[in-house]
C-alpha cells in the first residue's frame, strides 16, 4: 500500500539445529534503538543506511524480506564477491532508492547452524572484516552522523577484541593484519581502541586477583578501637 516501500522485513525467531528457540531476532539490534523494532514501522530508507546499516545489518535474514522486483532491479542485485555481507550490501543498495517496512510480529524462523559457512567465517574474522568495508561503503554515500560513526567502530572494535580473546577463536596475525588493513580507513583509533580494551581487561583480572587477598587479610585483623572515646 505504500509505493515508496521497497523493502519489508519482520522478526525473526533463531532457532538451533534441533529447531528449539533461541531468542528473537531483536537481540541483534542491541546497542541501538531499544524500542524501534518492538513495534511495526515504516521509515526513510536513507535514515535506516546512516543511522542504522552502517553499524550492522538490521535485515539479518533473508528469508523474512521481502522486495519489490524494480527496485531490486534497479540497485543491481546483491554482489558476489563477499562471503558474509553480499545481502547486506544489497538492501543498502535498495534502501537507498527506496523505504523500508517492518513488522515486530515474528513471521519467520531462522535456524543457525554451528558448523555453518557463517560461523567458520566468523572464527576467522572475515565478518568483521567485510563489515569495515560495508560501513566505509555506507559512509562514502551517505550522510552518516557522527554519533552513527563512532558507534560502528566502537562495535566492530569490540567485536574484533572479543574474538580476539575467545577460547574457540585463533585469529593469527596475518588475520590481525587484514582487519587491520579493512578497518584503519573507516577508525583511524582503532589499535587504541583495541589497547584500551585491553588494558582495561587485564587491570579488571588484577582486580578480581588481589580483592580477595584483601577481604582475607581484612578479616584477620582485629578490630580498631578509638582511644578517645
Amino acid at each position: 500500500s505504500n509505493p515508496r516501500v521497497g523493502v519489508a522485513c519482520c522478526r525473526s525467531q533463531v532457532i538451533d539445529s534441533d529447531g528449539r528457540p533461541l531468542h528473537l531476532s531483536s537481540a541483534w539490534y542491541e546497542g541501538m534503538d531499544p524500542r524501534r523494532w518492538t513495534e511495526d514501522f515504516v521509515a526513510s530508507g536513507d535514515e535506516e543506511c546512516r543511522r542504522f546499516m552502517v553499524r550492522q545489518n538490521t535485515i539479518p535474514n533473508a528469508s523474512g524480506a521481502v522486495f519489490r522486483r524494480s527496485v531490486a532491479e534497479r540497485a543491481g542485485g546483491a554482489p558476489e564477491d563477499r562471503r558474509l555481507v553480499g545481502d547486506w550490501l544489497f538492501w543498502i543498495a535498495m534502501l537507498s532508492i527506496s523505504d523500508l517496512a517492518y513488522v515486530a510480529s515474528p513471521l519467520n524462523r531462522y535456524r543457525k547452524h554451528t558448523g555453518s559457512v557463517s560461523s567458520a567465517a566468523e572464527r576467522e574474522g572475515v565478518d568483521i572484516e567485510e563489515a569495515y568495508h560495508v560501513a566505509r561503503h555506507v559512509a562514502s554515500r551517505h550522510a552518516v552522523p557522527e554519533e552513527a560513526l563512532e558507534a560502528a567502530r566502537e562495535r566492530l572494535s569490540g567485536l574484533w577484541f572479543a574474538r580476539w580473546i575467545a577460547a574457540d577463536c585463533d585469529l593469527s596475525w596475518r588475520r590481525h593484519l587484514a582487519l587491520y588493513r579493512a578497518g584503519r580507513p573507516f577508525d583511524s583509533r582503532v589499535v587504541s581502541r583495541l589497547a584500551w580494551r585491553w588494558f582495561a581487561l587485564r587491570a579488571g583480572t588484577l582486580r578480581r586477583l588481589v580483592s580477595p587477598k584483601r577481604r582475607h587479610r581484612g578479616a584477620n585483623r582485629e578490630p580498631r578501637t578509638n582511644v578517645d572515646a
